[in-house]
């Protein structure tokens, strides 16, 4: 277990995953533990998808048409360089991505809300950078626009995952939306519970960009509402200047959580393992 002022760190999209309790002390938990296998439907289009044909619809066709738009060479989507976004955005991964794990590089998130997170938790001593998150794609059905998506924490410091912690299923109830290369899964609640008290956060969506090459996430962003009822006399209005209110369905406190340009990288390490 890590020490309390880690809790804070639950304020970046609850970073209290990462203390390693079980679910009666902190594990992350959801409604649904079993993963909803849509696989036989979004499998079973591993067919149609596998040709350009069909998963380059969004995308304008395959990597040849897409290279011309960004000056002729696929390198602008796999290198990850500044300033080949735009073109990257354009390129269709296929199926590249399904399995693969993608760890979430907090040096590059924005966080639009809420202000001044970042010097808050340093003052706890908190490094964001210690407490990746991990991403996965389970499974993908083009045809009907849909994605399966797990999340997980990592070991501290590190992108391997931490197989202390449980796997939280973000389309237990409802299958996110693929367009290539861009996808958006949510709004998902996840609860997190811990001996110093229940976090929560509400509404949470997950989005980006899969690069070409599926090395990568790209434009990622992450928005919810965050119950900080635990640390509200602290952090709601005076030297914070958040903004609070009421936790959907009224009971809690709660604060906009938007973090943007985030930036996660395959961790080369396969599928996330699923642990109830």
């Amino acid at each position: 277990m890590y020490r309390q002022h880690v809790l804070i760190a639950a304020l970046a999209l609850g970073l209290a995953i990462m203390q390693g309790c079980n679910e009666s002390g902190g594990r992350l938990s959801d409604d649904d533990d079993d993963l909803v296998d849509d696989d036989d439907s979004a499998a079973s289009n591993d067919d149609d998808s596998s040709d350009d044909d069909d998963s380059a619809s969004v995308a304008t066709g395959d990597d040849d048409d897409s290279s011309d738009k960004g000056g002729g060479d696929d390198d602008d989507s796999s290198n990850g360089e500044t300033g080949d976004d735009d073109d990257s955005a354009t390129v269709d991964p296929g199926l590249a991505f399904v399995n693969r794990t993608y760890c979430l590089d907090w040096g590059s998130v924005t966080f639009q809300s809420p202000a001044g997170i970042v010097p808050i938790l340093g003052g706890f001593g908190v490094n964001l950078s210690d407490y990746p998150l991990l991403l996965s794609s389970t499974a993908v059905s083009i045809p009907v626009e849909e994605i399966l998506m797990v999340l997980a924490a990592a070991s501290l410091g590190s992108c391997d995952q931490d197989t202390s912690l449980s796997t939280y299923n973000l389309t237990s109830s409802q299958a996110g939306h693929y367009v290539a290369p861009h996808f958006e899964v949510g709004p998902s609640t996840i609860h997190i519970s811990t001996e110093y008290g229940d976090l929560a956060l509400y509404d949470a969506v997950f989005s980006g960009d899969f690069s070409g090459d599926a090395t990568q996430v790209r434009h990622g962003s992450i928005s919810g509402q965050l119950d900080i009822s635990a640390y509200s006399s602290f952090l709601c209005g005076g030297s914070t200047s958040w903004t609070c209110s009421p936790c959907p369905g009224g009971s809690g406190t709660c604060v906009d959580l938007l973090a943007t340009d985030a930036l996660w990288s395959d961790n080369n390490q396969g599928a996330l393992l699923q642990i109830p």
